[in-house]
């Protein structure tokens, strides 16, 4: 049974309860929901019934230990990505097993009442999902980027820009895992939340960056651990999102000549190499296995045919379509054991997941 759960307990001032209407900033019209979710069972037993997750065995850097819930920050604006969420909610479901989970979710128009109807159908889990649906207006994000002589060019689009004002738009969230929907967890989320202990005082964001990062294509926004705090703390939307500052963000000035063409990943790019590295931490690759354009993808080979050996989370980018585009990755990579495990993912309704 879905139940309304008091937000004082999330520290999250402004958000009623369900169906209720809060202004978050006069810049963008949100809708923001109760937070809902589901009790604990009597017996903390583990949802699981995959063999895949009984036989992934934890990373060794870390214990998973931090208290509280672990928030998930996740844009969502567009029909047509739905059914990439749907894999990414049942991974959770099936490894959530010792923290409770929120989800901020950014909607659109369009999409939020599907996102609202795919939430409801979560099952009983071990520990509770509760969400935060917030409905953007895309001209919030376009706007702000204008400001920042930002034209957005990428096959992500507004959506995908909107994770550079995460900490804006959720302005009560402490930190968050920013996430791309295309994204399936392999292990408890707490490790990956446990990762937000290794950052160093300066340091606001981790996200995989290799050693060869000359350009924006080797690095990946796809899965960001941002410290909402510390960034809104040196004012990052006002001070470092400027294209025209770093003047690296971009392939080059749109018509006007006045505005940087640029992805949400370029800008971060940006940031990154305008001497601001200090910003940021190196995640592991294990949180962010990939295959567009073979950045990683030897190492995700190793990490998912190897025995023993630990993956964290896939990241099922560069492809297109719904869950065809899932199939073809599966068809074209033969990964063992993920090869079963996506199939099991795209095969069962989310709401029979912990009974399959």
């Amino acid at each position: 049974m879905v139940k309304e759960t008091d937000s004082a307990i999330l520290g999250l001032k402004g958000v009623g309860t369900k169906g209720s209407h809060t202004q978050l900033s006069p810049r963008h019209d949100t809708i923001v929901s109760g937070m809902t979710g589901r009790r604990k069972q009597e017996n903390d037993v583990a949802c699981c019934k995959h063999e895949f997750c009984k036989n992934n065995i934890p990373p060794k850097r870390t214990k998973s230990t931090v208290p509280g819930p672990i928030h998930f920050c996740i844009a969502a604006g567009e029909l047509g990505i739905l059914e990439e969420l749907k894999p990414l909610l049942k991974s959770l479901v099936l490894h959530a097993k010792r923290t409770d989970i929120i989800l901020h979710i950014l909607t659109g128009n369009d999409s939020e009442r599907e996102i609202r109807n795919i939430l409801e159908r979560i099952p009983d889990t071990p520990v509770k999902f509760m969400y935060d649906l917030v409905r953007l207006n895309r001209t919030y994000i376009i706007s702000e980027s204008l400001k920042n002589n930002i034209a957005i060019s990428h096959h992500s689009g507004v959506w995908g820009m909107s994770k550079a004002y995460m900490h804006e738009i959720f302005k009560n969230v402490k930190k968050c895992i920013v996430l791309d929907v295309d994204t399936v967890f392999g292990t408890d989320p707490a490790f990956l939340w446990d990762e937000f202990s290794n950052l160093e005082d300066q340091q606001a964001i981790s996200m995989r960056i290799t050693n060869k990062s000359e350009k924006y294509t080797m690095i990946n926004s796809g899965v960001m651990l941002q410290d909402f705090e510390k960034l809104r703390k040196i004012h990052f939307s006002k001070f470092y999102l400027s294209a025209a500052k770093m003047g690296q963000c971009s392939h080059s000035p749109d018509e006007s000549g006045l505005r940087f063409k640029c992805s949400d990943q370029a800008l971060t790019f940006g940031i990154y190499k305008n001497n601001n590295s200090h910003f940021f931490q190196t995640l592991q690759v294990c949180w962010n296995l990939e295959k567009c354009l073979g950045f990683g993808f030897y190492k995700f080979q190793r990490y998912v045919d190897s025995l023993g050996i630990f993956f964290g989370l896939v990241h099922l980018n560069c492809l297109r379509g719904e869950n065809k585009a899932l199939m073809m990755f599966l068809k074209d990579y033969q990964l063992g054991k993920l090869n079963e495990y996506l199939n099991y993912l795209i095969s069962v309704p989310l709401e029979n997941i912990c009974s399959a």
